[in-house]
């Protein structure tokens, strides 16, 4: 079985330092992480960043570049890694 995930983040740089939230549940809870997550049904890449960005932090995403897509295969406890892949969209944010 394959477990897909699409995944959206945003790395935002202030003052030459990388803007992350802290974890609240899940199976990184208490680790940081880069702003995102995962899109809602007909909703595009920048709209998911943009509205992930302020549900997170409270900012509003003035502008966005250097658009990249990724495929990222990860390894959770128990799962067979060959039935696991993460999609990620990432943007630099402004």
């Amino acid at each position: 079985m394959i477990i897909d995930y699409l995944g959206v983040y945003g790395v935002c740089l202030i003052d030459n330092k990388v803007l992350c939230i802290k974890k609240a549940r899940g199976p990184y809870k208490n680790r940081y992480d880069l702003l995102g997550g995962s899109q809602k049904t007909s909703e595009g890449f920048t709209e998911i960043l943009v509205r992930e960005f302020l549900e997170e932090t409270g900012y509003k995403v003035n502008s966005y570049d250097n658009c990249r897509v990724y495929d990222v295969f990860v390894e959770e406890g128990g799962a067979d890694p060959k039935d696991l892949k993460l999609n990620k969209v990432h943007m630099r944010t402004h």
